[in-house]
């Protein structure tokens, strides 16, 4: 409620979390379908081996919908490619590599996402999860704005957004993952004070903002829901 709510830093109606838990295909647009589903996460440990029924599905929710979906995931890069192409669609011919990354850099530029409500991460770091394991996205279309680049490589894409579809896209599954315990600088990046609040977090190669980014990104997301996202079922 601090965070999100009437009273947060983010003025919104209270939110309900619906647990999708590896909901698929028919049975995860059943579930978009009978709940009205605004933002979408996927993160560890959804099954991220993402089938064609449910590609289409996700597609179908940002395009049709026109609902926010915040897109982590690794170890798959031919279904994760396969995801990125069919909600940009137009053609797009995005590819997905598996690098090794353990800290990602942060963009030097004005985007909702890295100067949003919560604090401005411009020039800041991101976290990888347990490994120095992710996916990186190259050959990406115009219309998509680059958030954060790998940090042995800036031609590699860690996390970007679509400039006009509600879809934003992490190449670690465990990026937001993280408690207001954990110490370690090498899993749990996400971390969060006791109450709920973003907190950055000491990581090995730097301190990481994976929890404010996240912040940044839900407040962008209910904006962008509330704007764009029609009643429609998919």
């Amino acid at each position: 409620a601090a965070n999100f709510g009437p009273n947060g830093v983010v003025k919104s109606d209270p939110i309900q979390i619906i647990n999708g838990n590896n909901s698929n295909g028919n049975a995860l647009k059943t579930l978009i379908n009978n709940n009205n589903i605004d933002i979408i996460v996927i993160a560890y440990s959804y099954d991220v081996n993402l089938d064609a029924a449910t590609r289409k599905v996700l597609a179908d929710f940002v395009n049709i919908k026109k609902g926010v979906l915040i897109h982590s995931q690794e170890l798959f890069p031919d279904t994760n490619k396969a995801t990125i192409n069919a909600i940009i669609g137009g053609g797009s011919s995005a590819n997905v590599i598996g690098i090794g990354t353990h800290i990602n850099k942060i963009m030097q530029i004005s985007d909702p996402v890295l100067d949003g409500p919560f604090l401005d991460l411009k020039g800041k770091l991101l976290g990888t999860d347990a490994t120095t394991t992710c996916d990186s996205a190259t050959n990406l279309p115009s219309d998509v704005i680059v958030l954060a680049t790998t940090s042995n490589n800036s031609s590699n894409v860690f996390a970007f957004r679509h400039s006009t579809k509600g879809y934003l896209w992490c190449g670690d599954a465990g990026f937001i993952a993280g408690n207001s315990s954990n110490s370690s600088g090498d899993i749990y990046p996400g971390k969060i004070s006791s109450a709920g609040a973003p907190l950055s977090k000491s990581y090995t190669g730097g301190v990481v903002y994976n929890s404010y980014f996240y912040a940044n990104a839900m407040a962008w997301a209910i904006q962008y829901a509330q704007a764009n996202k029609l009643d429609t079922k998919i």
